[in-house]
C-alpha cells in the first residue's frame, strides 16, 4: 500500500458527505497503464487482472487497505457525528504552547498532523491524520472548550496500523483553549471521542 493511501481513504470516509471509494482501492489496485481500461482490473480471476496479470484472484480480506477501511467504516456507522455532523478544522501545537493552524515550514509539502472535528447534537469526534510518511508525530490538537473541560477523558475509537500508545487521553489547557496530546505513527490516523462516563 502506498504510504498515503490510508490517509486518502480516511479523509474520504471521515469528512462531510457520502463516502465513495473507487473499486479496487481496498485491495491496493494501482490502475497503472497507458489507457483508462487499466483502472478496471478484474477482482476475481479474469483475463485482465490487477498488476498486469490474468486469471488471478485478488479479493484478499487480509489486505491492509481492506482491513483498515472496514475498521473505519465500522466506527463511522456507530457515530452519528461522522455521518451527519458539521465539520471544523482544528488548530495544533507541536511544543505544548500556542495553538496555530497547520502550515508548512521550509518544505514544499506539509508534513505533520491535520486535525478536524465533527459535531452532532452536542457530541464532538476528533479526527487526526499524519501526513509524514516516514516519522511518527506528536502534537496537541484542539477540542471545543464549550463542550469539554480540563481533564475530560477521551477514548480512542480507531488507530491505524497498530494499537494506540494509550487507550484514553485527557483534555489539557493550552492558554485559553483545550487540546488533546495525540501520537500517530508515520502516515497514521486516529479517532477520539469523550468517554461515555464523562457524559
Amino acid at each position: 500500500t502506498a504510504p498515503l493511501v490510508l490517509n486518502a481513504i480516511f479523509m474520504e470516509v471521515m469528512t462531510q458527505g457520502i463516502p465513495c471509494i473507487y473499486y479496487g482501492t481496498e485491495q491496493g489496485f494501482d490502475g497503472n497503464g497507458p489507457h483508462d481500461r487499466y483502472i478496471r482490473e478484474s477482482m476475481f480471476g479474469g483475463n485482465f487482472g490487477a498488476f498486469r496479470t490474468s486469471s488471478k484472484h485478488f479479493f484478499d480480506e487480509n489486505n491492509i487497505s481492506f482491513k483498515e477501511l472496514a475498521a473505519m467504516l465500522k466506527v463511522r456507522c456507530e457515530q452519528p457525528a461522522l455521518q451527519h455532523g458539521s465539520q471544523y478544522l482544528r488548530m495544533l501545537s507541536y511544543d505544548g504552547n500556542a495553538l496555530d493552524w497547520p502550515h508548512s515550514v521550509g518544505k514544499a509539502r506539509y508534513e505533520g498532523i491535520i486535525a478536524w472535528s465533527r459535531f452532532h447534537e452536542g457530541e464532538e469526534v476528533l479526527l487526526v491524520l499524519n501526513t509524514d510518511t516516514e516519522n511518527p508525530t506528536e502534537a496537541y490538537a484542539q477540542v471545543d472548550s464549550q463542550f469539554h473541560k480540563e481533564g475530560s477523558e477521551f477514548e480512542c475509537l480507531y488507530y491505524s496500523y497498530e494499537d494506540p500508545p494509550k487507550q484514553t487521553c485527557q483534555a489539557e489547557k493550552l492558554g485559553d483553549k483545550l487540546a488533546l496530546k495525540i501520537q500517530l505513527p508515520a502516515a497514521g490516523c486516529g479517532i477520539f471521542k469523550r468517554t461515555a462516563a464523562e457524559g
